[in-house]
């Protein structure tokens, strides 16, 4: 049986911003994140530039970062944000963080376990009102379980990424 929380939502939903809408505001932001002016939209983005594993096509996208134990840690959403499977197996990949741009290499995780794990660590440190930084919603008073975490992070992934 699922669990509810008081007000007959799950615990733990999804909370990702329409795709529409990043199709809109990301090309702004990618532009800022490059310019003198990113130091509002640093703090919690930055560009991660790639190249796909098939096509061989360089792509660049915003993304959320957390920093933890030395590593940059990119939650990745489902819908239409395929970009994540190129880190399968790992690749070279460039940051854009702070205005300086960096090369490493990046991994994605896709371990259910380890990407609950991950989540909760991060809801630690940011908060759970700031849950939509993650792509998630919390509705209960309390740090969620890894099982509540699992059913809204299914399909989802971390990429951890090491600079050089």
């Amino acid at each position: 049986m699922t669990k509810t929380s008081d007000n007959g939502r799950p615990p733990v939903e999804g909370a990702e911003p329409p795709e529409a809408l990043t199709k809109v505001v990301n090309p702004l932001i990618r532009l800022l994140l490059r310019s003198p002016l990113h130091r509002p939209f640093s703090r919690h983005l930055m560009l991660l530039a790639f190249r796909g594993r098939k096509s061989g096509k360089r792509y660049e996208v915003v993304v959320g970062r957390h920093e933890v134990d030395g590593a940059l840690l990119v939650p990745t959403g489902t819908t239409g944000r395929r970009w994540r499977l190129n880190f399968r197996g790992g690749t070279t990949a460039e940051v854009t963080l702070g205005g300086i741009r960096r090369r490493g290499r990046g991994k994605l995780i896709e371990e259910p376990d380890e990407v609950a794990r991950i989540h909760r660590l991060l809801l630690g440190r940011i908060g759970l009102k700031k849950a939509r930084r993650l792509g998630l919603k919390v509705n209960v008073d309390r740090e969620p379980t890894d099982d509540e975490l699992k059913v809204p992070l299914a399909g989802r992934g971390v990429v951890r990424i090491e600079l050089d």
